[in-house]
């Protein structure tokens, strides 16, 4: 048998290009078109895709909490916001997924606002977790009747997010933060820990 070494060397050649554009999808997803920081509105961070999707469509690369409720930031995902997102109309077309799941057997009723589930982004800044805040203050009109309106999370399904990386100057590291209401009480449920950039204006 006669080998081509230059049949062998466009394999090679071919195989180390296909490792390097891997090893740099994820950079490429986060690194280009985030949201500039001026940009940014707290109240408008996380754009609901879909109210609720199927479960296990959902799931892939997912490892599952037993009977919990989990937040998972995706950000190795690459998802296009609706047309009409406010991202989409500061040019930003893309962002990360991020999932509430409930794999428990019971369904939860979800802190919302205006009928928009709550999830904040959170930042480490000087050894504590804080609030991403909005760049500016802005006004938010609401009416009665939508503000408190319930919204639940049934049993072995999925709410779809997507939300965009920012702009910034400072690397550190994020999390999401759900609010989940009981008879009594509300608690918190927290995401994977990401890297992201930060501008300083931006922390609480």
């Amino acid at each position: 048998m006669v080998f081509d070494d230059r049949n062998e060397t466009n394999i090679m050649k071919k195989s180390l290009l296909i490792i390097i554009v891997l090893s740099f999808m994820d950079l490429f997803s986060q690194n280009m078109n985030c949201l500039n920081f001026e940009l940014y509105n707290s109240q408008t961070d996380v754009i609901p895709v879909k109210y609720q999707v199927d479960f296990y469509k959902a799931m892939s690369g997912i490892e599952l909490k037993d009977n919990q409720l989990q937040l998972v930031a995706l950000t190795n995902s690459s998802s296009e916001f609706p047309k009409w997102a406010s991202h989409k109309n500061n040019g930003v077309n893309k962002g990360f997924k991020v999932l509430l799941i409930n794999n428990s057997s019971k369904k939860h009723s979800l802190s919302n606002r205006y009928g928009k589930v709550v999830i904040t982004r959170q930042v480490y800044f000087n050894n504590e977790w804080k609030n991403v805040k909005s760049f500016r203050k802005t006004e938010q009109k609401y009416c009665g009747n939508a503000l408190y309106r319930k919204i639940q999370i049934l049993p072995g399904s999925t709410f779809a997010f997507i939300a965009p990386c920012i702009e910034g100057n400072i690397k550190t590291k994020f999390r999401f933060v759900a609010f989940i209401k009981s008879s009594y009480s509300m608690h918190s449920i927290y995401s994977n820990e990401f890297e992201g950039y930060i501008n300083r204006n931006l922390i609480e």
